[in-house]
């Protein structure tokens, strides 16, 4: 047996010709619309369900078996998302006219989504400022230590002498006296010539650069044998190089004008007074 309906001659008069269930709400401009019994009972269908919210002024019309389609497709499809699947729902329901929601910029995206990223933004500002200042110092520390260098380059060239001992603190197997030594000073910014060649002939001409034997050109110590001369002219070109100072430059029309080895038996004075 079914109960009475508004319809029947049993209903009060002022609810005749409604159905059970449409009520008027001060809240909406809509009538909802609702099943006699609840929806989930059998042999009742889901009701449509129709609102107009008064605050945003957004018409929401679904169905309730529709909406959970939607939920369980956006679910699988949004697997991965660090949001609730509510939140997804409803800022894909709400729309952008809904005020404390966003529109959807892709799968789980919303206001709630966009608020947690802000410590992160705020880390990776912070991450910037911090290799900002880190670079500065850097920049700082290699001009310090680029200016640290030239200072003691600059205080061993001017208290550069020749010494009898090596690096490692013992004498040299061919001892100097004090007279050989300050000779071999005076020869410094000597011009010579360069003889090359068989049989001997002048192949080049330049000043004497450097003459003690622990100095390094190229990683190679001039010894007790060689100069180290620069070389402003050349008169071969292909003459060849006694100690090469590299695996390109093999004569001296490729290292000149500049510094060569070049051995003390194989260097003319042009001073008569000079002579090696």
């Amino acid at each position: 047996r079914t109960p009475s309906t508004p319809e029947s001659s049993n209903a009060p008069k002022e609810t005749r010709g409604k159905a059970k269930g449409m009520l008027d709400t001060p809240n909406t401009k809509k009538k909802v619309w609702l099943t006699l019994d609840h929806i989930e009972q059998p042999c009742h269908p889901l009701a449509e369900v129709s609102r107009f919210s008064s605050e945003c002024g957004v018409l929401v019309c679904g169905g309730v078996g529709y909406a959970m389609e939607r939920i369980n497709k956006d679910m699988s499809a949004n697997s991965g998302s660090p949001m609730t699947i509510t939140d997804d729902a409803v800022t894909k329901v709400v729309g952008k006219d809904s005020r404390g929601r966003c529109r959807v910029m892709g799968p789980g995206v919303n206001k709630t989504a966009m608020k947690r990223m802000e410590p992160i933004l705020d880390q990776n500002y912070h991450l910037a400022e911090e290799n900002s200042k880190l670079w500065k110092e850097t920049q700082t520390s290699q001009m310090n230590f680029v200016m640290q260098l030239e200072e003691i380059r600059s205080t061993m060239l001017r208290q550069q002498e020749p010494s009898t001992t090596n690096s490692f603190g013992t004498s040299n197997s061919i001892p100097h006296s004090s007279n050989a030594t300050s000779l071999e000073i005076s020869k410094i910014g000597k011009e010579v010539n360069l003889l090359g060649g068989w049989p001997l002939d002048i192949v080049a001409t330049g000043c004497v650069k450097e003459v003690d034997p622990t100095y390094k050109f190229h990683k190679r110590c001039l010894g007790e044998r060689s100069y180290l001369v620069y070389v402003d002219e050349v008169h071969a070109q292909d003459a060849a190089l006694p100690f090469p100072h590299d695996a390109w430059c093999k004569n001296l029309g490729e290292s000149c004008p500049g510094n060569v080895i070049w051995p003390k038996s194989c260097v003319e004075f042009l001073s008569s007074t000079s002579q090696s």
